[in-house]
């Protein structure tokens, strides 16, 4: 379908209702285009070699210039981004909770890591700020102590975005011993 026919009969008309997702696809494929590349397949080709690349690593955390680097060294990484795509994509997947991000307490820079869990609704992550490990509480855990901040202290944790700090067991041992 011709732009000027959508124009003319207009997007909300009847007749194009069973259109629309279609006509979705086009306009942002018209929006998106630049020098031959459809840039909205690219970014998400993009997404998922830095998700893959993020997922083989999901025990570290990285900064988003490690990231960058990483995945051009990286022979397993099918494309190599550059970095200030690497930048927007990790700050847009950490708004959508895709990825974890943080600050160390010894630094002022995000830090990102992948969630082996996926998206991380329904429990709550303890992160260990030696070693660097990601635990995931148990699901009736969490909801017990969401739900005791909620009752006690009139606060909705968002759990999405909640990481909890301090030392993993192993780390703790070796600093006591």
């Amino acid at each position: 379908m011709a732009p000027s026919a959508l124009i003319k009969g207009g997007l909300h008309s009847s007749t194009n209702c069973d259109k629309m997702p279609k006509l979705r696809i086009i306009l942002r494929m018209i929006l998106n285009f630049k020098g031959g590349t459809v840039l909205a397949s690219y970014q998400t080709t993009q997404r998922r070699a830095l998700l893959g690349y993020l997922q083989r690593h999901e025990d570290e955390a990285f900064t988003a210039s490690e990231v960058a680097k990483g995945m051009r060294l990286d022979p397993l990484a099918s494309v190599k981004p550059a970095a200030s795509t690497v930048y927007r994509l990790l700050t847009q997947m950490a708004q959508e909770g895709s990825i974890k991000r943080f600050v160390r307490e010894e630094g002022r820079q995000y830090h990102y890591q992948a969630l082996a869990c996926g998206k991380g609704k329904g429990h709550l992550h303890l992160k260990c700020n030696v070693c660097g490990r990601l635990i995931h509480m148990e699901e009736s855990r969490s909801r017990r102590i969401l739900t005791e901040i909620s009752r006690d202290m009139h606060f909705i944790v968002d759990e999405e975005q909640a990481l909890l700090f301090g030392r993993c067991c192993g780390c703790d041992r070796e600093e006591n011993a």
